[in-house]
């Protein structure tokens, strides 16, 4: 038991009573003091003992005075009085959507724009009454008590590195949506608190207890716990900013008590200077530090984003986005993605045509479509480049719409009838400095094999003798442009089973893609034609005639199949396509083979059985094909000539002719239907006839002396 006389009082006082009043300053130095395992009975001066000495911390003394009765807490009021402002100011609409527009911590503004003060200036701004009521709250709170601890100089390098790393943490682990509000560094601030009570609890008086360390660790967890229950709260910035206050909390000191001297001087000067080079190197770095993501991903909303799981399968083609930039086509339709930080877009585009693809007329297409919307477009020529690792073509576009200069960049690649297309869109002021960014998406561009061609190669691998896969491999290879390899894949294939249709009509996919010469062609349409000369390989024959340009012998070609099969389903519709006569006499004759065209001539029975003995044949179909064209001239000449010397109802032969390729039933209405149609200029009439008719044609023409079908007689030919 130890004795005190502090004047006239004295006081018995246990050892554990005894160093808290040493150390809260309550002993004074002339103080009398009797402990007889120290002062064998005497009372002596507190001052002369050593257990006094060592226990008493002057420092300690001044900082508890200067705690409970220092001076009032400016910094932590000029910090909500300017918050307040701001937000008040902030309830005019003109100056609340500058202040969101220029001042929110955003990703790409800053690094795209170089806008770097953003990750600072958003740590005083709020737009939302709750937002801002719920925040300066626990900054006043914790403001008021932390700076009367700490000092306003310690507290001030606890919030600005606390909104600070707050913002960097936001910045990269939320790119896509912008933030504000002094979250971050009201949470830097309770966690100080909070550390600064565990740390220095033998300098707190008990009041000071109830307002730091354990006091405030259930409120920090609690705010850190219901942001991430909210999904639209920015735990990334409440993350950066505890963590900065827990590290800041630890190593910095009251004033008074900081050992040794300039410590606390030393960690705010490191706080500011990490500030400045952390803001300093996104201006640097700028668009280099944009976070990118997969275009798919970048579709999703943030909610739909944390559902996704990932699963392994094939692309043919990867590209990403910056993240946080807005679905968005960009010039000439390419669909993209387009920045909110300025008037610029990335787009990619894959795309399957029909026939081999020209890389040249890639860009010639993308560039009509940009000056369809920008007349005035300039454009370089085309010149050689490399897309996703393949040759390509690069064109370069400037635009100025409305005095704001863009230039447009454009990739093409063509791989048989696979296109690729990038296109790139900059604000020409940014230009420059958006070179980088530019580069990294264009690298992170890849286009590999079809998805067709892998799958073909994995079946062929697997089962090398199966005919069906090897097909599949031959079809896919045309389709990439790998024409000789395609083809002796299907000669193979042939010469296995030469009167197989189907290996002669996959044959004929893959011709048709294009890649093959024209004397190739007309030696596999021959030697199809006699060696399989069924209706689905003729109609593929038609066809192939037609891309190629030769129309009339594809007529020919349908017409003697015609003669051979009247009334064949696929036949019927190949010629319905095609604008030819389907009609059959009553005994099952094409019309075409029974009567000349325009006439109610017949045809000699001869003609009709050589027509039928005829193989099909490129040679035929040329000798049919001609035929029709001359009896199809003969008509038309019948028809201008009617009209030509007034005479316009010797025209209906033609006219029923040309539009049916027979005479009408009796009763129909055919020939009033056609009265109307020829004030329209109907597809159905040639050229010819549209310019030699007179423009009242159809009031000139009688409906009445229109030719009718007539029974036939037993021949099958019809009476008079």
């Amino acid at each position: 038991m130890i004795r005190v006389r502090i004047g006239a009082d004295e006081h018995q006082l246990g050892w554990e009573e005894w160093e808290e009043r040493v150390r809260s300053g309550r002993v004074p130095d002339d103080a009398l003091v009797q402990f007889e395992a120290v002062t064998r009975g005497e009372w002596v001066p507190a001052a002369e003992l050593e257990m006094y000495r060592s226990l008493r911390n002057d420092a300690a003394i001044a900082w508890q005075s200067a705690f409970a009765e220092g001076p009032p807490p400016v910094l932590t009021a000029l910090l909500v009085g300017v918050q307040i402002r701001i937000w008040w100011l902030a309830r005019l609409p003109d100056v609340r959507s500058e202040l969101v527009e220029r001042f929110t911590n955003w990703t790409a503004p800053a690094l795209e724009n170089g806008e770097v003060w953003r990750p600072l200036t958003m740590g005083i701004l709020h737009t939302d009454l709750f937002h801002i009521v719920l925040n300066m709250l626990w900054l006043g709170y914790t403001g008021w008590n932390l700076e009367r601890a700490l000092g306003r100089a310690n507290v001030l390098a606890i919030y600005v590195g606390a909104v600070v790393a707050g913002s960097m943490l936001s910045m990269f682990g939320s790119p896509d949506t912008p933030s504000l509000g002094a979250s971050g560094g009201v949470f830097g601030l309770v966690a100080a608190s909070t550390v600064f009570g565990f740390v220095r609890p033998d300098v707190l008086p008990s009041r000071g207890r109830r307002l730091f360390g354990m006091a405030m660790l259930p409120y920090l967890l609690l705010m850190f716990w219901s942001g991430l229950m909210n999904a639209d709260t920015d735990n990334w910035s409440h993350l950066g900013g505890l963590l900065t206050g827990l590290l800041l909390g630890f190593v910095l000191s009251p004033p008074p008590l900081e050992r040794p001297k300039g410590r606390n001087r030393r960690w705010q000067l490191g706080v500011y200077g990490t500030v400045a080079a952390t803001l300093a190197t996104l201006y640097v770095v700028g668009p280099r530090a944009l976070p990118l993501v997969d275009h798919e991903v970048a579709r999703l909303s943030r909610r739909d984003r944390a559902k996704i799981i990932p699963v392994p399968g094939y692309r043919s083609l990867e590209w990403s986005v910056p993240s946080g930039w807005q679905p968005g086509a960009g010039p000439g339709g390419v669909p993209g993605f387009r920045s909110v930080a300025g008037d610029r877009t990335f787009a990619v585009r894959e795309r399957q045509t029909d026939l081999l693809a020209s890389v040249d007329a890639m860009g010639e297409a993308w560039l009509a479509e940009v000056r369809e919307s920008w007349p005035e477009a300039r454009a370089s020529e085309q010149e050689a480049a490399t897309v996703a690792g393949h040759e390509g073509r690069y064109l370069r576009v400037v635009i100025d719409p409305q005095g704001e200069p863009r230039g447009l960049e454009w990739w093409g690649a063509v791989r048989g009838v696979h296109t690729l297309e990038v296109v790139w869109t900059v604000d020409l002021a940014f230009a420059q400095r958006l070179d980088p960014l530019r580069d990294r998406l264009r690298s992170n561009v890849v286009w590999r094999d079809p998805r067709s061609l892998v799958s073909a190669r994995n079946d062929v691998a697997y089962t090398p003798n199966s005919p069906r896969a090897r097909t599949e491999l031959a079809l896919a290879l045309a389709e990439i442009g790998a024409t000789d390899e395609a083809m002796a894949l299907h000669r193979q294939l042939r010469l296995e089973r030469p009167d197989d249709p189907d290996r002669w009509i996959d044959t004929f996919r893959s011709v048709s893609l294009g890649g093959i010469d024209a004397p190739v062609q007309e030696a596999l349409w021959a030697e199809a034609l006699d060696r399989a000369p069924t209706t689905r390989v003729v109609v593929d024959v038609i066809a192939g005639l037609d891309a190629a340009g030769r129309q009339q012998e594809a007529d020919g070609l349908a017409d003697a199949a015609w003669t051979a099969q009247p009334g064949e389903r696929l036949l019927r519709r190949a010629r319905r396509r095609r604008a030819l006569s389907i009609e059959l006499t009553p005994t099952g004759i094409p019309w075409d083979d029974a009567f000349v065209p325009g006439t109610a001539a017949q045809r000699g029975a001869g003609t009709l059985e050589t027509w039928r003995a005829e193989p099909l044949s490129l040679e035929v179909a040329a000798r049919r094909g001609t035929l029709r064209a001359t009896e199809r001239e003969a008509v038309i000449r019948t028809v201008c000539d009617a009209f030509a010397n007034g005479r316009p109802n010797d025209a209906w032969g033609g006219l029923l002719w040309l539009r049916d390729g027979a005479w009408p039933e009796p009763g129909s209405d055919e020939a009033e239907v056609i009265v109307e149609e020829l004030v329209r200029a109907p597809r159905w009439l040639p050229d010819a006839v549209l310019a030699c008719r007179p423009e009242d044609a159809g009031s000139l023409l009688d409906p009445s002396l229109a030719p009718v079908r007539v029974p036939a007689n037993r021949t099958g030919a019809p009476l008079p």
